[in-house]
């Protein structure tokens, strides 16, 4: 039987869910991109995902629409400031 390897876009990991889920996927492959680093996220944050260069939504979408067709599923974090 052939297991099917599933490549994920996460994208704004902001609680390293994603970041724990890839430790124990065994098959999938999960590519992280992260909103950039600032506040609190300087201390907590992993060095060794993606990230958006810049807060500018525009130009975030513009990074992934350049990249989104290399995976099969995406996932979205929410970040919500009040």
């Amino acid at each position: 039987m052939k297991i099917m390897v599933i490549n994920v876009l996460a994208i704004g990991d902001t609680a390293n869910v994603m970041k724990s889920l890839s430790k124990i996927t065994k098959k999938s492959k999960i590519h992280i991109v992260n909103f950039p680093k600032d506040g609190a996220g300087v201390f907590i944050h992993d060095d060794n995902v993606d990230r958006f260069l810049s807060w500018k939504v525009k130009e975030q979408v513009e990074y992934i629409n350049k990249i989104k067709n290399n995976y099969d599923i995406c996932i979205s974090s929410i970040i919500y400031n009040i």
